[in-house]
């Protein structure tokens, strides 16, 4: 096993922004259902111990480029899951249901970044334009889908409560906003992990382990299925709604199945 490349006080903080986040899934949770709770603070606490995180992280290695290691992809795309929602808040939109979703999200990525850092640190093997273009695609269309799959979570949420006859829920929106930004969030992550797969056929060679470079590739493009399927709404009554959100949400978790197989590549 490689030894960490990560010292102890990253972890800690991002063990803290993990605990933060849950808390701040919590509090987006009762705000959603009219309940009062320390919401932006709690937010503000996740992103600014990830972003500590980060910064420390980077001095270690001595680098201020991002994403040259899996520790800094991963805690980049919790930092983006945890900041979105506060920037949104903070710059008075109201979209509660991000606040409910998002930091659940980023706090998987936080233990993620904390226990592959520590136990299967790997440095990216940035040398040229042609690595930098995958890499930014392929996490960028992550962020991308986290998104959709937490605007396909809402949707479903706010579906079933309106077939209950159950109170809506006003942060949540409506179905239709919520099935817009889904879209556009799906649209968003199919275009750049488009770009992800062609820029990572390229790399093929540069794969050390055929077994799990095939695995990555196919759970790719299973994603990439899924969301082309998703792109259909529009255009066919059968992928709205419903089968939207939902094949958001499992395209979601694909993307995550292909996270976990680079960190044992």
């Amino acid at each position: 096993m490689p030894a960490p490349h990560v010292n102890p006080l990253p972890l800690m903080l991002i063990g803290g922004a993990a605990l933060a986040s849950v808390s701040a899934g919590w509090a987006g949770l009762a705000r959603l259902r009219g309940k009062d709770a320390p919401l932006r603070w709690v937010q503000g606490v996740a992103v600014t111990l990830s972003a500590v995180a980060l910064v420390a992280h980077m001095a270690e290695r001595g680098n201020w480029l991002p994403m040259r290691d899996n520790f800094d992809a991963l805690l980049c795309l919790a930092l983006f899951a945890i900041a979105l929602p506060l920037h949104v808040g903070l710059v008075g939109k109201r979209f509660g249901w991000l606040d409910a979703t998002l930091p659940v999200v980023a706090a998987v990525l936080l233990v993620a970044a904390g226990v592959f850092g520590a136990t299967r640190p790997q440095d990216y093997h940035l040398d040229s334009l042609w690595h930098w273009v995958h890499r930014v695609s392929s996490y960028g269309g992550a962020a991308a889908f986290a998104l959709a799959a937490a605007g396909g979570t809402a949707y479903l949420v706010l579906r079933q409560r309106l077939r209950d006859h159950a109170d809506p829920l006003p942060g949540l929106g409506s179905l239709s906003n919520l099935e817009r930004v889904t879209f556009y969030a799906a649209v968003t992550g199919f275009a750049l992990l488009t770009v992800g797969l062609l820029t990572g056929v390229w790399r093929w060679r540069y794969l050390g382990d055929a077994a799990a470079a095939d695995t990555k590739i196919t759970l790719a493009v299973a994603a990439w299925v899924v969301y082309l399927l998703v792109l259909h709404a529009p255009l066919h009554p059968r992928f709205r709604g419903r089968a939207a959100a939902s094949l958001s949400i499992a395209g979601f978790v694909v993307m995550l199945g292909v996270l976990v197989t680079v960190q044992f590549m």
